[in-house]
């Protein structure tokens, strides 16, 4: 069973959006949860509302440590617009019937 997944999401700079990527890995080792790609304060901060988001719901938040990519680095990222697409591959990489839909998902 992979313990990787990704989906999308999008960034606006000025008057662009830019498609982002958002991947998500599990590793079986001790718990944590860490954004990485040119997160801003509130971004890596994701990690705690997500987390609890999760933990509130009826799906179980995945075991071990969560790496989250946000691609290309090269863009910044700000704010709490990405929570919703690093949820979803948070949580498709414990399961995966949720893995195929989170590809095909965009979230702004």
């Amino acid at each position: 069973m992979s313990n990787y997944t990704h989906t999308w999401s999008v960034v606006v700079l000025g008057a662009t959006g830019h498609v982002v990527r958002v991947e998500a890995k599990r590793a079986r080792s001790l718990p944590g949860f860490t954004v990485i790609g040119l997160p801003d304060s509130a971004l890596r901060e994701a990690s705690h509302r997500v987390g609890a988001a999760i933990s509130s719901g009826a799906l179980p938040f995945p075991s071990g440590h969560l790496t989250v990519n946000l691609a290309p680095a090269s863009l910044k990222k700000a704010g709490t617009g990405f929570d919703l697409a690093i949820a979803v591959a948070a949580i498709a990489t414990a399961s995966a019937k949720c893995r195929n839909i989170a590809r095909e998902c965009v979230s702004r």
